[in-house]
């Protein structure tokens, strides 16, 4: 042994020779063949750990034994408490649930976390999906369009709109029937419905012109011949006041779908501007006029 033990501390020597005596259960014999050197260090732990057998040991008192119980018992009443839900804040009544007012106030702040962010995306994937039904009807009608002019040596099917004769002064202007195409099996009546218009009359305006200016009773060239109800032209014929610049009422405002005469849609964001021409105005200029009208 290179030292004494030194108060509580072991040499590594020491305490490599405590590791085998462990092993070995502390039988010196189980050891083998060991140095003199080894063999007085093991003798010499084996008589400080001898000591301990010496060293008297006190049954424990009642008072420490129920104080240890009753401890542990509250740390399972904890445990307990943790696990499980708590019944003073639901109970079930006669009258059904009771809930606490603060549980109640928590659950109501979710609830209006959760409806402040689901139901904006809601209502903005139902106007989607009625922008993009309102314009496949008007696909559909223009389909039913070509098909018509098709049959009738390139017409496009018009009516009188003699309701609007005070925009365009003495001419009774005449206005694309799109009912025509319904009617004659061009398209089905449900085509001519928007799924954005709540209303129970005209879901779209057609294009109207002057009586002169459509002798030929078509569509000369590429331009719209349909779209979104006119949102002015109730105001228009009443000499009332009203916005220009109004968007189409059908899905809420902010756009209008448009169709042209070649088939094709598209849609005006905000402003019903094609360049310089208003589409709710007639501008009773010498040229093709771009001004969608209905039935009122």
């Amino acid at each position: 042994m290179t030292g004494p033990v030194d108060g509580q501390n072991l040499c590594d020597a020491d305490i490599a020779m405590l590791d085998r005596l462990v092993e070995a259960g502390f039988d010196l014999e189980a050891l083998g063949s060991l140095s003199d050197e080894e063999q007085a260090r093991a003798q010499r732990l084996l008589s400080l750990v001898g000591l301990l057998d010496g060293y008297p040991v006190v049954d424990a008192g009642d008072a420490l034994v129920d104080a240890t119980l009753a401890r542990i018992d509250r740390e399972e009443a904890r445990r307990s408490e943790r696990m499980r839900v708590d019944t003073a804040q639901i109970e079930v009544s006669e009258r059904g649930f009771r809930i606490r007012v603060p549980d109640f106030v928590t659950v109501a702040a979710m609830l209006l976390i959760v409806a402040s962010v689901v139901l904006p995306m809601m209502h903005s994937n139902r106007v989607n999906a009625q922008r993009n039904e309102c314009a496949n009807n008007l696909r559909l009608v223009g389909h039913g369009l070509a098909n018509y002019a098709a049959d009738h040596q390139g017409d496009m099917p018009v009516t009188a709109a003699a309701s609007l004769g005070s925009v365009f002064g003495d001419l009774v202007p005449q206005r694309v029937d799109a009912g025509a195409l319904a009617r004659e099996g061009y398209c089905s009546s449900g085509h001519l419905d928007c799924p954005g218009h709540a209303d129970t009359t005209a879901s779209f305006s057609c294009q109207t012109q002057g009586a002169r200016r459509l002798t030929l009773q078509r569509i000369p060239g590429v331009t719209v011949v349909m779209g979104d109800l006119n949102p002015v032209l109730a105001a228009m014929l009443a000499g009332q006041k009203f916005d220009p610049m109004t968007s189409s009422d059908n899905h809420g405002g902010g756009y209008q779908n448009l169709l042209q005469s070649d088939g094709s849609t598209f849609y005006l964001l905000f402003r019903p501007m094609l360049g310089n021409d208003n589409i709710w105005l007639p501008d009773r200029q010498p040229r093709l006029d771009i001004f969608l009208s209905h039935e009122r």
